[in-house]
Protein backbone atom coordinates (compact mmCIF):
# COMPACT_ATOMS: atom_id res chain seq x y z
CA UNK A 1 0.00 0.00 0.00
CA UNK A 2 2.17 3.02 1.37
CA UNK A 3 5.55 3.15 2.71
CA UNK A 4 4.19 5.73 5.50
CA UNK A 5 4.25 4.46 9.32
CA UNK A 6 0.81 3.82 9.55
CA UNK A 7 -0.97 6.39 12.85
CA UNK A 8 -0.70 4.28 16.06
CA UNK A 9 -3.97 5.82 16.48
CA UNK A 10 -5.99 3.79 13.95
CA UNK A 11 -3.42 0.71 14.37
CA UNK A 12 -4.90 0.96 18.39
CA UNK A 13 -8.17 1.66 17.20
CA UNK A 14 -8.45 -0.51 14.29
CA UNK A 15 -6.87 -3.25 16.44
CA UNK A 16 -9.14 -2.93 19.49
CA UNK A 17 -11.92 -3.06 17.32
CA UNK A 18 -10.51 -6.55 15.93
CA UNK A 19 -10.19 -8.45 19.08
CA UNK A 20 -13.19 -7.27 20.13
CA UNK A 21 -15.07 -9.15 16.83
CA UNK A 22 -12.70 -11.92 16.99
CA UNK A 23 -12.39 -12.90 20.27
CA UNK A 24 -8.96 -12.59 19.80
CA UNK A 25 -6.12 -11.19 22.65
CA UNK A 26 -5.56 -7.43 21.35
CA UNK A 27 -1.60 -8.03 21.70
CA UNK A 28 -2.04 -11.29 19.22
CA UNK A 29 -3.16 -8.84 16.51
CA UNK A 30 -0.33 -7.21 14.92
CA UNK A 31 0.22 -5.29 11.13
CA UNK A 32 1.35 -8.20 9.49
CA UNK A 33 -1.57 -10.81 10.58
CA UNK A 34 -3.68 -11.66 7.56
CA UNK A 35 -7.40 -10.75 7.97
CA UNK A 36 -8.11 -14.43 7.01
CA UNK A 37 -6.68 -15.39 10.71
CA UNK A 38 -8.48 -13.06 12.65
CA UNK A 39 -11.30 -15.79 12.62
CA UNK A 40 -13.97 -13.57 11.51
CA UNK A 41 -16.47 -15.10 9.44
CA UNK A 42 -18.61 -13.55 6.12
CA UNK A 43 -21.28 -12.11 8.39
CA UNK A 44 -18.68 -10.99 11.40
CA UNK A 45 -16.88 -9.25 8.76
CA UNK A 46 -19.24 -7.81 7.46
CA UNK A 47 -20.16 -6.68 10.80
CA UNK A 48 -16.51 -5.11 11.04
CA UNK A 49 -16.61 -2.97 8.00
CA UNK A 50 -19.75 -1.44 9.32
CA UNK A 51 -17.82 -1.01 12.93
CA UNK A 52 -15.00 0.28 10.54
CA UNK A 53 -17.81 2.75 8.89
CA UNK A 54 -19.20 4.09 12.13
CA UNK A 55 -15.61 4.43 13.94
CA UNK A 56 -13.60 6.58 11.12
CA UNK A 57 -16.50 7.73 9.50
CA UNK A 58 -15.78 6.15 6.11
CA UNK A 59 -16.43 3.47 3.65
CA UNK A 60 -14.07 0.66 2.59
CA UNK A 61 -15.75 -0.66 -0.73
CA UNK A 62 -16.20 -4.32 -1.20
CA UNK A 63 -14.28 -4.24 -3.96
CA UNK A 64 -11.35 -2.58 -1.69
CA UNK A 65 -11.80 -4.92 0.94
CA UNK A 66 -11.22 -8.17 -1.49
CA UNK A 67 -7.62 -6.63 -2.15
CA UNK A 68 -6.80 -6.04 1.69
CA UNK A 69 -4.47 -9.05 2.84
CA UNK A 70 -3.57 -7.92 5.95
CA UNK A 71 -4.35 -5.36 9.25
CA UNK A 72 -1.65 -3.43 8.10
CA UNK A 73 -3.17 -2.94 4.78
CA UNK A 74 -6.74 -2.47 6.33
CA UNK A 75 -4.70 0.08 7.99
CA UNK A 76 -3.49 2.11 5.53
CA UNK A 77 -6.62 1.72 3.25
CA UNK A 78 -8.15 3.56 6.35
CA UNK A 79 -5.95 5.95 6.61
CA UNK A 80 -5.72 6.91 3.00
CA UNK A 81 -9.61 7.28 3.15
CA UNK A 82 -9.38 9.71 6.01
CA UNK A 83 -6.19 11.35 4.41
CA UNK A 84 -8.77 11.96 0.95
CA UNK A 85 -11.32 13.02 3.32
CA UNK A 86 -9.25 15.87 4.71
CA UNK A 87 -7.36 16.46 0.96
CA UNK A 88 -9.90 16.20 -1.65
Amino acid sequence: MTNTPPSTSVTARLTAMAARRSGLDVASIELGTPLADLGIDSLGLAEFMFDIDDEFKIEISDEQMVKLNTVGDLVAQIELELKSRTHP
